[in-house]
């Protein structure tokens, strides 16, 4: 009676770890999911920005710097990298904000503008936009004064 119910038991562990290893290895499930290989018939960054007045995303007057990009998810955080070399706390501040409901292979507008005093202090603003479906995926502003 013991041998047969230390086989159960045994037979019981490696169902659940072969279900345990299925969960790790599957890929999330994306709010917005992998569309990297669809042709969209999409314009560019500055042409949609130009074109849909009501976005929720303006561009801050004088900015120092604009970033106006047609990319995947995934390479904005590249895009920032390289935009804002000397302005750690930039880096920081959008990097801690990745969203986890994104692929990182989904197609998006990245729009992102700062202004710098001359105490180095900043204004942000950015916005996110699904190419596909043209949903505001984030928009934000941030004021360091």
């Amino acid at each position: 009676m013991q041998s047969k119910l230390v086989v159960i038991i045994l037979l019981c562990s490696v169902l659940v770890s072969i279900n345990a290893a299925q969960v790790i290895c599957a890929s999330p499930d994306y709010f917005y999911p992998d569309n990297c290989d669809k042709e969209l018939n999409a314009s560019s960054a500055s042409d949609y920005y130009s074109s849909h007045p009501a976005l929720e995303y303006k561009e801050l007057d004088h900015a120092d710097i604009t970033i106006r990009e047609k990319t995947l998810y995934r390479d904005t955080f590249t895009i920032v990298d390289q935009e804002l070399k000397g302005h750690k706390h930039l880096l920081w501040e959008y990097k801690k904000n990745k969203l986890e409901n994104v692929s990182p292979k989904r197609q998006v507008y990245f729009y992102y503008s700062v202004t710098i005093n001359k105490k180095n202090k900043y204004h942000t603003r950015k916005a996110i936009v699904d190419i596909e479906t043209g949903n505001v995926i984030v928009v934000g502003e941030s004021i360091d004064y």
